[in-house]
């Protein structure tokens, strides 16, 4: 009987830093899967530019010239 309570007693402790190793390993893992759920489901929008709309601009003057700001010859805004 006491040769069981001595190896319960040198084993206790080691039981005890094995699960709570095991806990740590849990936990980080569940963080992780968290981390690559959260970056899969996250896109960011997509930037698409529209190449009629800037041909259109580019054709007839540009945005600038809508606005009723004066500009160049280039297009650009004119700055005096």
């Amino acid at each position: 009987m006491s040769d069981i309570s001595k190896l319960l007693k040198e084993a206790k402790p080691l039981y005890y830093v094995r699960k709570k190793h095991r806990k740590q390993i849990q936990m980080s893992m569940l963080a992780l899967l968290c981390v690559g759920i959260l970056s899969f489901s996250y896109r960011p929008a997509d930037l698409n530019f529209n190449i009629d709309e800037e041909l259109y601009l580019t054709e007839t003057g540009g945005a600038i010239e809508e606005l009723g700001l004066p500009t160049d010859d280039y297009g650009f805004l004119k700055v005096s």
